[in-house]
């Protein structure tokens, strides 16, 4: 394991990326309702909030889980990725 992996954020994140029903509601409620309760430290969860991708990788976050977080979370990436209008649909609890 990489010494500057941090448990707490990478456990974050695989647990809502890997979780269609947690996508559907950071899609739907935010960021903010998702990380709402987790194990983070303050600095953690400002990085989440803030997508800020240097921050996370500098405080343990693998970079393709926090490439995926941004990827979410930010409108103008989302809309630039191939989805399946399906998926996204079953993702926002629509079908």
């Amino acid at each position: 394991m990489h010494p500057r992996c941090n448990d707490d954020i990478n456990a974050t994140l695989e647990s809502v990326l890997h979780s269609p029903e947690l996508i559907g509601r950071l899609l739907g409620e935010g960021a903010s309702a998702v990380l709402k309760g987790r194990d983070l430290k303050p600095d953690e969860h400002a990085a989440l909030i803030a997508l800020d991708f240097a921050a996370l990788v500098r405080l343990g976050a693998h970079p393709v889980l926090a490439f995926g977080w941004f990827a979410l979370n930010d409108p103008q990436a989302r809309a630039s990725m191939a989805v399946d209008p399906l998926h996204l649909a079953m993702l926002r609890g629509e079908r």
